[in-house]
C-alpha cells in the first residue's frame, strides 16, 4: 500500500477545514448546515421530523435537539404541529433558512469546482466511481 488511507484522511481534513471556514461566515457549524440540507431536501418529499434527522445523520437525540434549538433561535427553522398527532412537530426551513442554505450551498459548489478543476470530467467520474466502490467495500 502507498498510504492511501493517510492521503484520504489528509484530503478529508483539508476539505472539512474549508467547509468549516465557509460555515463560520454564515455563523453555522457543519452539522447545522447538514441538518438544514436534510430538511430542505427531505421536505420536498414529505414532512420531516426530528427522528428523521437523528436517523439520517446517525446522531443522538440530544445532539440533534441542540442543533435544532440553535437553528430555531437563529430563525432558520420552525417546528409546526401536524394534524394527525399534536405531539409531533414537523421541521420546516424558514425563508431566511432557505435563502441562507441556498447561498451557502452555491458557495460550497463554487469552492468544490475550484478545488477539483485539476481533473477532467472523465477523471472526476472515475474518481467518484472508485471512491464509491472503496466506500462500499470498507466495513
Amino acid at each position: 500500500m502507498k498510504n492511501i488511507g493517510k492521503m484520504i484522511h489528509v484530503i478529508d481534513v483539508k476539505l472539512k477545514r474549508k467547509i468549516d471556514r465557509l460555515a463560520d461566515e454564515y455563523n453555522l457549524t457543519l452539522i447545522q448546515f447538514i441538518a438544514m440540507e436534510h430538511i430542505f431536501i427531505a421536505s420536498k418529499k414529505g414532512d420531516v421530523f426530528q427522528r428523521d434527522l437523528e436517523a439520517a445523520l446517525d446522531v443522538r437525540r440530544s445532539t440533534i435537539s441542540n442543533v435544532l434549538g440553535i437553528l430555531e433561535n437563529k430563525g432558520y427553522i420552525r417546528r409546526e404541529s401536524v394534524v394527525c398527532d399534536a405531539r409531533l412537530k414537523k421541521l420546516v426551513l424558514t425563508s431566511a433558512g432557505e435563502s441562507t442554505f441556498i447561498e451557502f450551498e452555491q458557495r460550497l459548489a463554487q469552492d468544490e469546482a475550484q478545488d477539483f478543476q485539476v481533473f477532467t470530467d472523465d477523471e472526476m467520474e472515475t474518481l467518484l466511481r472508485l471512491l464509491k466502490r472503496l466506500s462500499e467495500t470498507i466495513k
